[in-house]
């Protein structure tokens, strides 16, 4: 692995910035290190009140940030709502395979099966 200039030495580094600079490399990430990794990006999105930059988003990128906070309190049936939405409104366009590694990664396939087949798709 080729390591970024600014890293003057690997042994200094803490777990953190090595997670984060494996990312950046696009290497491979455990599932819990992607589910880690958009739950923070989910808490910054909400920290710096980004809903209005997500408006202009891809709908598959809007079903995996709905997706997460549904995962995170099952209780946000709202966002199953809009999931079911995005997936009808967008079914012509929409990378369904994109989709679906969203719901792998949660272990929500057979919700999103569901969704799908409530559609008709």
């Amino acid at each position: 692995m080729k390591l970024p200039t600014d890293m003057v030495d690997p042994l200094q580094c803490t777990f953190e910035d090595a997670r984060r600079r494996t990312l950046l490399a696009g290497m491979a990430l455990d599932t819990s290190a992607k589910v880690a990794f958009f739950e923070e990006m989910v808490s910054l999105a909400h920290q710096f009140d980004a809903r209005d930059r997500l408006a202009g988003q891809d709908p598959e990128v809007l079903i995996a940030f709905k997706l997460q906070g549904y995962v995170n309190d099952p209780r946000r049936l709202r966002d199953v709502d809009d999931i079911r939405e995005l997936l009808r409104t967008n079914r012509e366009t929409l990378d369904l395979q994109q989709v679906r590694r969203y719901f792998v990664l949660f272990d929500r396939e057979a919700m999103l099966d569901d969704i799908l087949a409530g559609l008709g798709t």
